[in-house]
């Protein structure tokens, strides 16, 4: 038995996303608009199909779909809806490089302002299934793109030191409050280039200064998704990260754990969620206590 009865998603939320990080920091993704041509040029449909066989649900927002956030994000479809993050538009990728100074060549290559090539280098972790698909649908946009696999030390010092233009990397938040998935983008956490980042999650070394006085306030409040202000903070928030996007949410991670059932009843499933799958998390002794001899 596995969290559900079909496929090709079997597995259970697990809080985390996967995304593409941008280092705001340094050129070229220092600039939204390139950061928004990126986003144009990617089919996170055909992510997903193509590096996970279509286990692992696609996603623009940077939350899990957890049951406990749900009572947030069943409220901010129309801020997701409005951003339009999950739209391939390669028309869109066109004029935001064209006005930027960018110029397609005769190879069908987008060089720099002024002429000289531009090559984007993606770092990915060990076992990583994103790179090679997410590079290809890059160069089909004319963004000359090679991904680079490394070991974890080398890409973990690369990643939290700034030395690097863009990365997958997951993205672990909150699974009750969406303050703690979005605070890993405030610019609390920016340190100087090379200088090693304090918070693993905190990689997009990106700062807006609205966006972390929203951040603040909701830090200062009681989080609830029954209060219309603290809601209006959350979608506000929502709104300028999928504006500015300084990190591409591209699939939700799930969990494949599967219970024998033929001795046992009461495991946790979609029908039943009333816990999360994952053995190692500390409320699995839940399941334990529920468990049923089946007669």
């Amino acid at each position: 038995q596995s969290w559900n009865t079909s496929g090709p998603v079997w597995g259970s939320p697990n809080g985390c996303t996967m995304r593409l990080v941008f280092n705001n920091q340094k050129a070229p993704f220092n600039v939204t608009e390139l950061r928004q041509a990126v986003n144009s040029a990617l089919n996170r449909d055909q992510l997903v199909n193509l590096a996970f066989e279509g286990s692992m649900p696609k996603a623009s927002a940077p939350f899990s779909s957890y049951g406990t956030l749900k009572a947030y994000t069943s409220q901010m479809q129309d801020v997701i809806g409005a951003a339009a993050v999950d739209k391939q538009d390669l028309r869109k990728t066109e004029s935001l490089l064209l006005a930027k100074g960018y110029k397609k060549g005769a190879d069908g290559k987008w060089a720099q302002p002024g002429g000289a090539p531009w090559q984007l280098t993606v770092l990915t972790p060990p076992g990583d299934a994103l790179g090679p698909v997410l590079a290809r649908q890059l160069q089909a946009a004319g963004i000359d793109t090679v991904f680079r696999n490394m070991q974890d030390a080398a890409y973990w010092d690369a990643v939290s030191t700034g030395n690097f233009e863009a990365a997958i990397s997951f993205h672990c938040g909150s699974l009750y409050d969406p303050w703690q998935t979005l605070e890993h983008m405030h610019g609390k956490y920016v340190v100087a280039a090379g200088e090693k980042q304090s918070n693993i999650r905190s990689l997009t070394r990106y700062k807006n200064p609205a966006f972390d006085a929203l951040l603040d306030k909701m830090e200062a409040s009681r989080p609830s998704p029954q209060d219309p202000e603290y809601l209006k903070l959350v979608k506000e928030a929502t709104r300028i990260a999928l504006t500015d996007l300084p990190q591409l949410t591209l699939a939700e991670e799930v969990q494949v754990v599967v219970f024998n059932s033929n001795y046992w009843t009461g495991f946790p499933n979609a029908q039943d969620p009333y816990i999360a799958a994952p053995l190692p998390w500390e409320g699995f002794n839940q399941v334990v206590m529920r468990l049923k001899q089946r007669k």
